[in-house]
């Protein structure tokens, strides 16, 4: 995956305005168990449509600088 930075700062991959549990996976770091873990306990933001997470990447990243 191809890492950019858009106009505002945000950290983007691919430039989409959302990202998989891999997107997340690959930008953090963490193993798919945790953050299956963290999600189950309401400390990553997300979405789930048709039964998939979804990740709003400013989301991941204010929560990241806030250091939550």
């Amino acid at each position: 995956m191809k890492e950019t930075v858009d106009t505002n700062n945000s950290l983007l991959f691919d430039n989409r305005i959302w990202w998989t549990i891999d997107d997340l996976c690959e930008v953090t770091g963490l193993a798919k168990q945790t953050v299956y873990n963290k999600v189950s306990n309401g400390e990553i933001p997300h979405r789930k449509l048709w039964g998939k997470l979804y990740f709003i990447p400013d989301e991941i990243i204010n929560m990241i600088e806030k250091g939550e």
